[in-house]
């Protein structure tokens, strides 16, 4: 019985370990996630929102953009900047 216990005890400070080693995974990429919504949002001042030609090219460019990835949700802003940076590296 003695020696179930000091397993079970093992086994519960192995299972504590594992979930502060996957807390602390987590938490380092909700802060990754972070660090990229506020470079987006920097970029976003820079983002151009008229009914221009490029806007066009651009809109275009980020649905074809966005189905290729998936279509995952709250990506918008990112496949707008790639394919206005792929447009504008294409033109020059």
């Amino acid at each position: 019985m003695a020696k179930e216990q000091k397993r079970s005890a093992q086994t519960d400070k192995k299972s504590a370990q594992t979930n502060k080693k996957k807390d602390l995974e987590a938490k380092a990429k909700r802060k990754s996630a972070a660090k990229t919504v506020a470079k987006a949002a920097n970029e976003a001042e820079k983002v151009t929102c008229g009914d221009t030609a490029l806007d066009d090219q651009i809109r275009e460019r980020a649905y074809v953009i966005w189905i290729e990835e998936g279509q995952p949700h709250g990506r918008d802003l990112e496949h707008w900047l790639r394919a206005r940076d792929e447009l504008l590296r294409s033109a020059a």
